[in-house]
């Protein structure tokens, strides 16, 4: 009992304060691989080396066509002074000639405009927000304030998202772009981008950063010319599904990329410029000069791109170079600190929280029929693992106690046979001595009655020898009479001790009877003690039991 006692604090003791802690184990970093175009975002396995390769050129000399000196063509822009010819009067042109000696100069003043091309497309791109999305209510787009209708294409929308964002309503209907999703906006025909406004409504119930790239093109693929961008970061909370935050943007008042431009068109009379009109206004000259031959020197680049000039190509080209990237990776293998099994159909696999090589093996001596201590070796091919794995199995308890319990049952029953048996022998002894002084007694009587037997023959002879001589010898019957008186009360007393005896005898097996009594009524008495710290043993062991599954639960809950 105290063994069953000890067992159940021990279990007690090893569940309380259990922390569901973990250890990261990480192999070395593998080599730098090759170099590859493609970014790569450096994270806890992978570590990423940037190079910057820049083209390499040589020049070589092209003639271009005659100019006056500094009104070349910038594309010639090296001037050969032993070559030159007097040229007609020009055509106008806006570049104006500089004051040099002999040449003759006109002028007028005109405009000379450019229009953006129109627009058609509207981008959301880079999107974040909390739980991963961004929950756009409606989107409203106009053309000089007149809402126009619209189509969209969208990656990681709801399903009825364009339903939802053209209803109407602009508190919260669950519409929503996912993390990194893409949205685009067909206004099904092209508009002037300074006449274009676009209107939405966020609705945002965590305090994550809410962000997205709002951007405009012609033609419909992201990786077209973009004419205008804005990147927005927002930080804000709504504390129910009425609340929104609100976003307008002027489509021509963004910032400008890469627009593009309808042809150059001159006027003579003055005209206003505007965020999607350019306009220059200019002299034009005509002139008659003296014109020499320029030229440029062209560059022959190298194939490729390289860190280092390679050998006939000695320049390099600062502002063309491409960023390629070098990758290593490691592994990764999380297990937690203390291995605890409850169940028999836990594995040890369970306790690997996070393995990258999927290549992990287990070798272990656990055996799930007995609770106790085992150990653990967690083979990965970076490293080996091993651990101490405590077995605890409720089932495995209580077959142990059903053991322990039978075990004192029959060390009990074995006890009691074994006192049985004793006090079996010490009756069969005893009553073995009883008989033989019971045989001794019967035959120390029937010595006895036969003595007796002889004195009544005796006096039976000797009443006749009396009889026959009772004339003659009057004087001896007084003699014989005190003989025969004599051995009769001889008689009386041989034949009462016998009985005696047996009631010797019978007192001695009452004791016997009344020792047996004691005994059982001690028995009783122990049994009952027995059954009663049985009891009590048994509420205790319950109670802990209670406690410990109180504990266990507990700690699995955190």
């Amino acid at each position: 009992m105290r063994r069953v006692l000890l067992i159940f604090f021990l279990i007690f003791m090893f569940n309380i304060n259990v922390n569901a802690t973990t250890t990261t184990y990480y192999s070395d970093y593998s080599s730098y691989g090759p170099y590859i175009d493609e970014k790569v975002e450096s994270d806890e396995l992978t570590d990423v080396k940037k190079t910057v390769m820049y083209r390499y050129y040589k020049e070589e000399r092209e003639n271009g066509e005659y100019y006056v000196k500094g009104q070349n063509n910038s594309l010639y822009p090296y001037i050969d002074e032993e070559d030159f010819i007097t040229t007609n009067w020009s055509e106008w042109t806006d570049s104006a000639p500089n004051e040099e000696e002999g040449r003759k100069i006109k002028t007028r003043e005109v405009y000379y405009y450019q229009e953006m091309k129109k627009v058609r497309y509207i981008h959301f791109t880079d999107i974040r927000g909390s739980n991963s999305r961004l929950n756009i209510n409606e989107i409203i787009v106009s053309n000089n304030n007149e809402p126009i209708s619209y189509t969209i294409y969208c990656e990681g929308c709801n399903n009825d998202f364009y339903e939802k964002i053209t209803n109407g309503i602009i508190t919260f209907e669950d519409s929503y772009i996912l993390e990194d999703g893409y949205l685009r906006i067909d206004l099904n025909d092209y508009y002037h981008l300074s006449d274009l406004s676009i209107k939405f409504y966020i609705t945002d119930f965590g305090y994550d950063e809410k962000r997205y790239t709002l951007s405009t093109s012609r033609d419909s693929s992201i990786n077209s010319n973009i004419y205008t961008f804005v990147v927005t970061r927002l930080f804000f909370k709504n504390n129910n599904f009425n609340e929104y935050m609100e976003r307008n943007y002027k489509l021509g008042k963004l910032i400008f990329r890469q627009p593009e431009w309808d042809e150059w068109k001159k006027s003579l009379l003055p005209i206003d410029s505007s965020s999607t009109r350019r306009v220059q206004k200019k002299l034009e000259y005509s002139y008659q000069d003296t014109m020499y031959r320029y030229y440029r020197l062209n560059k022959v680049y190298a194939a490729n791109y390289y860190e280092n000039a390679p050998e006939c190509f000695p320049k390099k080209d600062e502002k063309d170079y491409k960023e390629y990237y070098q990758v290593r990776t490691r592994d990764k293998v999380v297990i937690k600190d203390e291995i605890i099994i409850n169940n028999k159909h836990q594995k040890l696999e369970d306790f690997i929280i996070e393995d990258t090589t999927g290549k992990g093996v287990i070798d272990s001596n656990i055996n799930y029929e007995q609770n106790g201590y085992y150990y653990a070796s967690f083979i990965f091919p970076f490293t080996t693992i091993d651990k101490l794995v405590y077995v605890d199995i409720p089932e495995n308890n209580r077959s142990d106690e059903k053991e322990e319990k039978q075990e004192e049952k029959d060390e009990k029953q074995e006890k009691k046979e074994e006192k049985q048996e004793n006090k079996k022998d010490a009756l069969e002894e005893k009553t073995k001595e009883k008989i033989e002084e019971k045989v001794e007694v019967k035959e120390e009587e029937r010595e006895k009655k036969e003595d007796v037997n002889k004195i009544s023959n005796n006096n039976i002879e000797k009443s006749k020898k009396e009889d026959n001589v009772k004339e003659e010898k009057q004087e001896k019957r007084i003699t014989m009479d005190e003989i025969s008186n004599d051995v009769e009360q001889e008689t009386v007393i041989e034949t009462k001790q016998p009985q005696k005896i047996n009631n010797t005898i019978n007192n001695e097996n009452e004791s016997i009877i009344i020792n047996d009594k004691e005994i059982k009524k001690i028995e009783n008495v122990e049994k009952k003690k027995i059954k009663k710290d049985y009891v009590i043993s048994v509420f205790i062991l319950t109670i802990i039991g209670l406690f410990c599954l109180y504990k266990y639960k507990k700690s699995r809950n955190k």
